[in-house]
């Protein structure tokens, strides 16, 4: 697995966690999560052998593990994701001052990119609670959000399951200047993506 590049830091963890999409012109897109409050990328244009420079996505994100998956028979790449910024460490026997890279794990979100993953649609929320491990399966029609997600004051996760159609995928607003704005001003989304918004 790749790691971080220098002279970022490799611990607690590297990356790890990846979900690998094929894209229309046959290279590979990964993402997955990191350290750095955001998910990552690589890409490989040889089938896997070799992977090109991690970079990131600049999507916030602790350090929670992404899905994706191709439509089945399109381009369009889904992606969902914890969206939100790392909170306070409240676990693991840290002070309260510190980091807590794996969390908040709320909310999952859902994009889809219709353009090889270098624009994506509008977030939309499938779960305010925390939510973990989210699969993802199609129909002919339908996409399936299986997860897990944990009620506040609960102690047990429950089964969760989103269903959107193929449609509504497909129309899933565009960032546009004014949609994406109010993503970077809660720091969601890395500023410098604006300027791949046409």
């Amino acid at each position: 697995m790749i790691e971080p590049p220098d002279p970022l830091p490799k611990k607690p963890e590297g990356f790890g966690e990846p979900a690998v999409v094929e894209l229309a012109d046959g290279t590979l897109w990964m993402v997955f999560r990191s350290i750095f409050g955001e998910l990552w990328q690589c890409q490989s244009r040889d089938g896997g052998l070799a992977w090109g420079p991690p970079s990131s996505t600049g999507r916030a994100s602790p350090l929670a593990n992404p899905r994706a998956a191709t439509i089945p028979g399109t381009g369009t790449v889904v992606l969902v994701w914890n969206f939100a910024k790392p909170g306070r460490k409240t676990a693991w026997g840290a002070g309260p001052s510190s980091l807590n890279v794996w969390g908040p794990r709320m909310p999952l979100a859902i994009a889809v990119s219709h353009d090889s993953c270098r624009t994506w649609s509008c977030p939309t929320i499938i779960d305010e609670r925390k939510s973990v491990y989210a699969n993802l399966h199609f129909s002919d029609n339908e996409l399936f959000v299986h997860y897990e997600f944990q009620s506040p004051g609960a102690t047990k996760y429950q089964t969760g399951l989103a269903v959107y159609t193929l449609k509504e995928l497909a129309n899933q607003p565009a960032w546009t200047h004014e949609s994406i704005q109010p993503y970077i001003d809660a720091g969601l989304v890395a500023p410098w993506l604006e300027r791949n918004i046409p």
